[in-house]
């Protein structure tokens, strides 16, 4: 899985949204894009390699050449304001995330 965030940036190993994927069972894929910590990762490395699950802000792909890769990348929303500070959104962001981990 991957958050990506609309400006492209996207959070790496160890931060606290990797925590967070991996509490919630999935794996933090950044790191196959050469990304460490919080990096922007452009549109054409995704597109030519998608992850399995994209966290959008809005639960859309972004850029059309994203809509297109439907359904080898599934896509969820995952609200950007979960990931602004620690704090109470972690227990929302934890229920977004091990929701779509249930889903098919």
């Amino acid at each position: 899985a991957l958050i990506r965030q609309p400006s492209g940036m996207v959070p790496g190993k160890a931060t606290l949204a990797d925590d967070m994927l991996r509490a919630a069972g999935f794996s933090n894929v950044a790191g196959r894009y050469g990304l460490a910590s919080w990096d922007i990762l452009p549109l054409e490395p995704l597109a030519a390699d998608p992850p399995a699950m994209l966290f959008t802000d809005d639960g859309q792909p972004g850029h059309r050449v994203l809509a297109r890769l439907s359904p080898a990348m599934r896509t969820h929303a995952l609200p950007m304001r979960y990931l602004w500070c620690a704090g109470p959104t972690i227990v929302d962001a934890m229920a977004t995330l091990s929701a779509a981990r249930r889903q098919p």
